[in-house]
């Protein structure tokens, strides 16, 4: 995964240093994490992942806006375990042995809440979480977003690397108008976008035997119904698929209010150009090839059907 660094050492990873005076910027997800609830293992890779977080902070000569990172080296039989610990302090995704922590922020921060609330509404029976943990390949990430049309289990969601929680049905990414930002958002979806399921075993006749099955995936037309015979000990598993967003949200300027507040909405116009203004939004439906995906300019009481369901404003 091609990644770019971009700014933000200096204020994600500084913790209150003014408080106790033995404050450590560490990049964790809060500061005074308590190390007796980890074991020695955790508590050396935690700290090896801190020291180089410290690194690329003082060194960093511009704004960043992903920092990359090796991960430590991990005993085979206690693997699972530690990226359980690494995980719950820091917010970092996981390719092979690279930890990659992007920045967010306030902005980015509203985004994702104005998303959770209106795909909860829209799909109530979804499991809907910002930067919950999905494994992919092997690897760990966390989308923006994501909405699961099946929730993950309790054992999932509680250890979801030793439990291998699925990614989920609707994956969104929000990035800045800046290169890096925009480029390593791509290279996420390029890559996870392939090993997530987009299709279908079933047949396209039914002239089948009595019972049968016939299955409509999202989105999928009357007429492209699949069909199965149902017979005994052959279970048919539903792959919903994997339906990919990625929003652009402007970096140093605010998005102007809505001059026309209160008009109906209409449905958006797609674009194969990425030569948009921004905000725009990528969207790529379940099963289409990476380089097809459509774009929109996000433009004040226009809005995009997901083919999940959920209608979303822009």
């Amino acid at each position: 995964m091609t990644v770019l660094l971009a700014k933000f050492a200096k204020q994600l990873f500084n913790h209150d240093k003014q408080t106790s005076g033995k404050s450590v910027d560490s990049g964790r997800f809060q500061s005074g994490w308590n190390m007796t609830f980890v074991n020695d293992a955790e508590s050396k890779a935690i700290s090896q992942i801190e020291e180089k977080l410290r690194h690329a902070r003082d060194t960093a000569s511009e704004d960043l806006d992903i920092i990359e990172i090796d991960l430590p080296p991990i005993k085979t039989e206690e693997r699972e375990e530690v990226l359980e610990a690494i995980h719950t302090v820091f917010q970092a995704e996981r390719i092979d042995n690279k930890l990659y922590i992007k920045r967010d922020s306030y902005g980015k921060g509203k985004v994702h809440t104005k998303l959770l609330i209106s795909i909860t509404t829209q799909l109530p029976s979804w499991g809907v979480c910002s930067k919950a943990i999905a494994v992919v390949n092997g690897n760990e990430f966390r989308p923006d977003v994501g909405g699961w049309s099946q929730e993950p289990t309790f054992a999932e969601r509680f250890q979801p690397i030793v439990n291998r929680t699925p990614p989920p049905s609707l994956w969104i990414e929000v990035a800045f108008d800046r290169s890096n930002d925009c480029d390593n958002a791509l290279s996420k979806i390029a890559y996870v976008q392939r090993y997530c399921p987009n299709t279908d075993n079933g047949i396209r006749n039914p002239s089948l035997g009595v019972p049968y099955l016939g299955h409509w995936g999202i989105g999928v037309t009357f007429n492209a119904a699949l069909w199965y015979k149902m017979q005994w000990n052959e279970p048919m598993v539903l792959e919903c698929g994997a339906e990919f967003v990625l929003i652009v949200i402007p970096y140093r300027s605010p998005i102007p209010a809505n001059p026309n507040p209160g008009t109906t909405s209409v449905v958006a116009t797609a674009s194969a150009s990425r030569s948009l203004g921004v905000p725009y939004l990528g969207h790529w439906g379940i099963g289409v090839a990476f380089n097809a995906v459509l774009w929109y300019e996000m433009q004040w009481n226009e809005h995009i059907v997901l083919e999940c369901g959920s209608k979303h404003m822009f």
